[in-house]
């Protein structure tokens, strides 16, 4: 004999879920709602202030570049000359991380970034452009790493900062050497 066929489901058990997926579904909305509220009133995370800060750097180098095209060198005043010029912005002179305001970034340019490489000198004549800093970021990072902008135009965060003032004090004895060898990055 065959197996009967299963009943049809009752209009109770229809309009029951119904119920549970109109119920589910308010849940949701007010989690959404709720989730969106809290995540907007929260402050930036450090990590997307530490993507500000490279961005800031990039931006850094890439002024850099340019102020080198037109003048056909490197600023040998530093970031004032990019500043004076407004080819960068106090506010792209401010590490987010670093508590620092733009008043303070005013009074010192080097609050947050300190350059490097300049000083009059030719991009291309940087030597090692992959191991070369032109410039990089304070501790702005509580010692956990900090950004460096190399002479090959990447941007990079390096950790920890130790390992930063390193690579710096390496960069600065490789501009010092009187027959470093010019290369195109």
């Amino acid at each position: 004999m065959p197996a009967p066929p299963n009943p049809p489901l009752s209009r109770l058990a229809v309009g029951f879920i119904a119920l549970l997926c109109v119920s589910a579904m308010a849940g949701l909305f007010a989690l959404n709602q709720h989730l969106n509220e809290h995540f907007r009133s929260e402050p930036p995370s450090e990590r997307s202030r530490r993507l500000v800060c490279g961005s800031n750097l990039k931006g850094i180098g890439t002024s850099l570049r340019i102020y080198q095209a037109e003048h056909g060198l490197l600023p040998d005043a530093g970031f004032r000359t990019l500043v004076d010029s407004g080819a960068v912005a106090l506010r792209q002179l401010n590490c987010p991380s670093s508590g620092k305001t733009v008043e303070d970034v005013e009074k010192d340019l080097h609050a947050c970034y300190v350059l490097v490489a300049g000083n009059g000198s030719l991009w291309s004549e940087l030597p090692s452009p992959s191991d070369t800093i032109v410039a990089y970021e304070r501790d702005n990072h509580g010692g956990e790493g900090g950004h460096v902008l190399y002479a090959d135009g990447r941007v990079e965060f390096v950790r920890p900062y130790a390992e930063v003032l390193r690579q710096v004090e390496e960069s600065m004895q490789r501009l010092k050497e009187p027959d470093a060898k010019p290369q195109n990055p």
